[in-house]
C-alpha cells in the first residue's frame, strides 16, 4: 500500500483537478482519520469525466482491486485504513470530488 498522509498532507482535497500531465493518477494509499467520505462531484464513468477515460475509484477489498463505479453527488464512505486510489485519466478528463476526513 502507499504512504499515510495526514489529512493536512492530503493533495487530493487540495487540488481540485487532477489534468494531465500533474497528477493523471492517485497511487493507492491509505489516509489516516478514522473514516473517509469521497463524494463524487463530476460525473460520469465512476466520477472519472465520461466512460472511457478513467478516472475511476478503485479500493482494496475481498481479496483484490474492485473499481467502484458512482454517479454524480455519490457517496463513498470508508474505513480510512482502506487501501484506495485512483486510475489513470485519458484524453485530458477531469475528476472533482470533495473529500471530508472525520477523526
Amino acid at each position: 500500500a502507499g504512504q499515510k498522509r495526514t489529512p493536512s498532507q492530503d493533495t487530493s482535497s487540495q487540488q481540485p483537478a487532477c489534468l494531465p500531465p500533474r497528477r493523471p493518477w492517485i497511487e493507492m494509499h491509505t489516509d489516516v482519520a478514522r473514516v473517509t467520505v469521497n463524494v463524487a462531484l463530476s460525473a460520469g464513468g465512476g466520477a472519472g469525466g465520461s466512460r472511457g477515460r478513467g478516472g475511476h475509484l478503485v479500493g482494496v477489498f475481498d481479496g483484490g482491486v474492485h473499481v467502484i463505479l458512482r454517479g454524480l453527488g455519490d457517496a463513498t464512505v470508508h474505513s480510512s485504513s482502506l487501501a484506495h486510489g485512483v486510475t489513470r485519466m485519458w484524453d485530458r478528463a477531469e475528476r472533482y470530488t470533495l473529500i471530508l476526513f472525520f477523526l
